[in-house]
C-alpha cells in the first residue's frame, strides 16, 4: 500500500502507473447494479483512528466518515476509502 500511496500522491502523467477510481465511481456503479450502502457501525471509525494514530509515523494522516465511508487521506488529499454495500434487488 505504501508504494501505491507513494505514486498517487507524487506522481503524475506517464509516471503515474496507480488508477484508482473515485469513490463516487463506485458508488454509482454500484447503486445502479442493484447495492444499496451500508453503515460500517459506530466502532470502525474509532479503530480506524486508534490504529493511524499508532502506526501512521508522520503528521498529516487522517481518517474520515463521509456517507458511511471510512477515507484514509493525507492533509486534503483522500487516498483510500472502505464501504459495506448489500444487494437490496431479490433475483
Amino acid at each position: 500500500l505504501g508504494r501505491e500511496i507513494c505514486n498517487i500522491v507524487a506522481c503524475e502523467g506517464s509516471e503515474r502507473v496507480e488508477r484508482h477510481e473515485p469513490l463516487l465511481n463506485w458508488s454509482v456503479r454500484l447503486r445502479n447494479s442493484g447495492f444499496w450502502p451500508m453503515h460500517l457501525g459506530s466502532n470502525a471509525f474509532k479503530q480506524a483512528s486508534m490504529l493511524l494514530s499508532l502506526f501512521s509515523g508522520g503528521e498529516g494522516y487522517r481518517v474520515e466518515e463521509n456517507n458511511g465511508c471510512l477515507t484514509l487521506g493525507w492533509h486534503s488529499r483522500p487516498l483510500i476509502a472502505a464501504s459495506a454495500w448489500q444487494c437490496y434487488l431479490t433475483p
